[in-house]
């Protein structure tokens, strides 16, 4: 049963047993859109802060609340036609108590409107204690293969009982599903964050298999283990008119545009607003940037970059600078400097090199590639013209470019191979992900040495672009870039042993007569003098 509590600022909705002094407590948390600092949120950003809460009223269970601040005006009127989050995931949550799947259990929320717009929202649980999100896992790898074996079987039945309850999460993934230990020596896995969530009489199967695939790409699992637990679930829950091998190609076809579009999003990020990213655009600067790094900080580098104290590399068109920040660490400041008038009116159709290099590292990190950790981006405009643009990373010490590296170490021929093999994999893996850098040098590929492998680090990132499948010349061109600018030390020997492993792992094995006459032609019109080459080997 249900009751309504007024507070002293909303009127909530709660189940009957819940003390209405718990949520006097959780309202004297809140002051209008902020919470009390003393709070330590788990989650904050433009949508909601999320808290846990002990009130200490007897009888009241630790609380999870969900604090969804003022929308703006789009999903204002959205949720004239749609549910508010709150009402959603309450409704969701106590439609799954009453159908026994294992949740939260929902105790309380409100809502508030002004004249029928969506003003505030607030959605109350029980927290479940001693649970983590199943990304977060901390006891996976510890797991035996039968512990993991019983997880799999585990969470692949959860999913068919969900469907089979007519339930389709719709944001089904490893992060909104919680695990805790059982007294039994097993597990409990646990539902939450279900506000997007739709209640059918039947599941479809296109439903069933958008979930089955959002949560076999968020699992870190195996393909071995992802068949497992599809043959699991269709043993408890056969998709409607869809025989098994068909249901595993069409999940299969599914992860891949979402892996697409989730790439796509990410990526997008590093330019919006979010809890990771602040933005800011003025008449005179945009800017970029890192929360946890700063508006303020960035703006200082610049100041420091201009006296020109510490500059690693100078150009007419560009400088770099490294600068030590308080906390030891040292960034790099990559200025790309005022080149005219027409310059500037080329940037009224064109991104910033500062712009394309953030949003290409940014597009690195997402991708799973490394790079030096973006910080920030600020252009200096003038009206909507851009005079000047820095990038701002950290600088890692640890891994120098790749030529001096390996001029500086004493090789043997089997340590040598070790690190062709590790370069081979590293460049087969970036086209592999539809990533082209254009200027794919020996000193835009820093090295980091591990105890028995290596790390690759791309930089100077404006000339990188994301694009599914790349092309023959497009490979051949950045082989053809690697081949012609490392240094001799590395023998013919190595370069052909570097491009079989590449051929075989990019799957052009068969065709590597032809890469290779191409790329030999590309390396002789290059300028090998520098690198210490008189010819395209």
């Amino acid at each position: 049963m249900l009751k309504i509590i007024t507070g002293k600022s909303f009127s909530w909705t709660a189940v009957d047993e819940f003390p209405s002094e718990a949520l006097a407590k959780i309202e004297d948390l809140v002051r209008g859109p902020a919470i009390d600092q003393s709070v330590p949120l788990i989650k904050d950003n433009n949508v909601r802060s999320s808290f846990f809460f002990d009130t200490g009223v007897p009888g009241c269970p630790r609380l999870f609340v969900k604090w969804f601040k003022k929308p703006d005006a789009l999903q204002r009127i959205k949720h004239l036609f749609v549910a508010s989050k709150a009402l959603a995931e309450w409704r969701n949550l106590r439609m799954l108590e009453e159908r026994g799947l294992p949740c939260a259990r929902a105790l309380a929320f409100f809502e508030t409107r002004s004249r029928g717009l969506l003003s505030q929202a607030c959605l109350v649980t029980q927290c479940i204690d001693g649970a983590q999100a199943l990304n977060r896992f901390s006891g996976l790898a510890a797991l035996t293969a039968q512990q993991r074996f019983g997880l799999t079987r585990q969470l692949a039945r959860l999913s068919a009982t969900m469907h089979s309850a007519g339930m389709i999460s719709r944001d089904y993934h490893a992060g909104n599903i919680v695990i805790r230990p059982a007294a039994d020596g097993g597990f409990e896995l646990f539902l939450i964050d279900l506000h997007s969530a739709r209640v059918r009489k039947k599941a479809r199967a296109a439903h069933i298999i958008s979930d089955l695939a959002k949560i076999a790409n968020s699992l870190p699992s195996s393909l071995s283990t992802r068949l497992r637990f599809i043959h699991e679930y269709y043993q408890q829950a056969p998709v409607p008119g869809m025989p098994l091998p068909e249901c595993i190609r069409a999940i299969s076809r599914m992860s891949e545009r979402l892996e697409a579009r989730r790439i796509k999003s990410r990526s997008r990020r590093c330019v919006l607003k979010s809890s990771a990213f602040e933005v800011s655009r003025t008449m005179s600067e945009r800017y970029c940037g890192r929360r946890d790094f700063g508006h303020a900080a960035a703006r200082e580098l610049i100041e420091e970059h201009f006296r020109q104290e510490s500059v690693i590399k100078q150009s007419s068109k560009s400088m770099l600078t490294t600068h030590e920040l308080p906390s030891g660490e040292r960034v790099c400041v990559k200025g790309y400097r005022y080149r005219g008038a027409l310059y500037a009116l080329i940037t009224l159709f064109f991104r910033s090199r500062a712009l394309k290099s953030w949003q290409a590292a940014n597009g690195l990190v997402v991708r799973g590639m490394l790079t030096p950790q973006p910080l920030a981006m600020i252009e200096k405009r003038f009206g909507p013209l851009i005079r000047e643009s820095y990038y701002i990373c950290r600088w890692d010490t640890r891994a120098p470019e790749l030529n001096a590296y390996i001029k500086a170490r004493q090789w043997t021929q089997a340590d040598k191979n070790k690190f062709m093999r590790c370069l081979a994999e590293t460049v087969a893996g970036l086209h592999a992900r539809g990533i082209y850098h254009g200027d794919l040098k020996s000193t835009n590929i820093l090295v980091r040495e591990n105890d028995s492998s290596w790390d690759f680090l791309f930089i100077d990132l404006d000339r990188v672009s994301f694009s599914r499948p790349l092309t023959f010349e497009r490979r051949a061109n950045n082989l053809a870039q690697i081949n012609a600018s490392v240094a001799a030390v590395i023998t013919l020997r190595d370069r052909l042993h570097f491009f079989r492993i590449y051929s075989r792992l990019a799957a052009c094995y068969t065709d590597r007569a032809r890469y290779y006459r191409r790329i030999l032609d590309i390396s002789r019109r290059k300028k090998t003098v520098p690198y210490g080459l008189q010819c395209g080997h």
